[in-house]
């Protein structure tokens, strides 16, 4: 296509930005496949620590013993074992 000067610039500025546009989405894209995988991965370990707690409890150890075991607080290990009803 035969194109002006000034619609080879509008042309090449329309195309620049565009291409912008798209790394810009691709950059946001990865940020938050990022962070969803953080969160997953944080939900996870804390569905971890908490049947621990229950594994634990339910196998007689000490509250103490599984605070030392999972770093949870003696509270923290108490309110699983109220929601998970082990304990009233």
């Amino acid at each position: 296509l035969k194109m002006t000067p000034e619609e080879r610039a509008a042309y090449e500025a329309d195309k620049k930005a565009l291409a912008e546009q798209k790394t810009q989405l691709q950059t946001a894209e990865l940020k938050g496949e990022k962070r969803g995988l953080e969160k997953g991965e944080a939900i996870g370990l804390e569905k971890e620590k908490e049947e621990a707690v229950i594994r634990g409890y339910k196998k007689g150890h000490s509250i103490e013993t599984i605070a030392d075991l999972t770093d949870l607080s003696k509270e923290q290990i108490l309110k699983i074992l109220k929601e998970n009803k082990l304990m009233i």
